[in-house]
C-alpha cells in the first residue's frame, strides 16, 4: 500500500466537517479529550492516560497500516477523535472507535457526520465489516451503534461486541444522511460519485 496516508485518506472534507490524519502536534488536544471523565468512563480502561503513554501509542501506530487515526474538526476546531484499528485487509474488517470531546457538539448528531466521513476512508481501504467494542453499561453508545446497522455479536468481559456489514450500514447511513439533509454529500462520496479529498 506504500505511504500510509495518501491523498485519499489524509484529509476528508465532507458532511460538514473535516477529518485530518492524527499528527504528533495533535497529541495535546487528543490527550485533553481522552482524559475527560465522560470519555474515560466509556473506555475499556478508565484510567487517565499520561502524555508519555499516549506518545508511545502514537509512535506504535504512526506507520502501521493496521491503524488509521483522525481528529474531526468543525470550524477549524478539533471536536472528536475517530480511528480504524486492527485492520485485517484479507478479511476486509476493522474495529472502529469514536469519541466527541467538545461539549458544544455533544448530543448534536455530529457523531453521525464523523462516521459518514469515516465510511469514505473505509471505502478506500476496502473495509466491509466494522467491529465496535462498547462498555456494557454505555446504553447511549449501544443505541448509536445500532442506529447505523450494527448487531450484537458477543460479550467479552464488560465489553459488548457489535458488528455491521457494509450494505446494511450503508442503508442506515443513507437514511441518517437524508434526515440530516446531507443527501448530496452521501451521493457524491458514498454512492459511486467522484470522491474528492482535500
Amino acid at each position: 500500500m506504500g505511504e500510509k496516508y495518501t491523498t485519499q485518506t489524509a484529509t476528508i472534507q465532507a458532511f460538514g466537517l473535516v477529518l485530518k490524519a492524527l499528527h504528533y502536534e495533535d497529541l495535546p488536544s487528543l490527550l485533553q479529550g481522552r482524559n475527560r471523565e465522560d470519555v474515560r468512563n466509556a473506555m475499556p480502561i478508565e484510567n487517565e492516560v499520561s502524555y508519555r503513554s499516549l506518545y508511545f501509542w502514537y509512535k506504535k501506530q504512526e506507520h502501521s497500516l493496521r491503524t488509521y487515526s483522525y481528529l474531526a474538526y468543525a470550524n477549524q476546531t478539533p471536536i472528536a477523535f475517530t480511528a480504524l484499528t486492527d485492520i485485517d485487509y484479507r478479511a476486509r474488517r476493522a474495529e472502529g472507535g469514536l469519541f466527541v470531546f467538545d461539549d458544544q457538539y455533544q448530543a448534536t448528531g455530529m457523531a453521525y457526520h464523523i462516521i459518514l466521513c469515516r465510511e469514505i476512508i473505509m471505502d478506500y481501504l476496502k473495509i466491509e465489516t466494522l467491529i465496535s467494542r462498547i462498555r456494557r453499561e454505555n446504553s447511549r453508545s449501544i443505541k448509536f451503534c445500532e442506529s447505523y446497522g450494527s448487531k450484537f455479536v458477543r460479550c467479552e468481559g464488560n465489553m459488548l461486541i457489535y458488528a455491521s456489514e457494509r450494505n446494511v450500514r450503508r442503508r442506515a447511513l443513507k437514511r441518517i444522511a437524508t434526515l440530516a439533509k446531507l443527501e448530496q454529500d452521501f451521493q457524491t462520496y458514498l454512492e459511486g460519485g467522484e470522491k474528492t479529498c482535500y
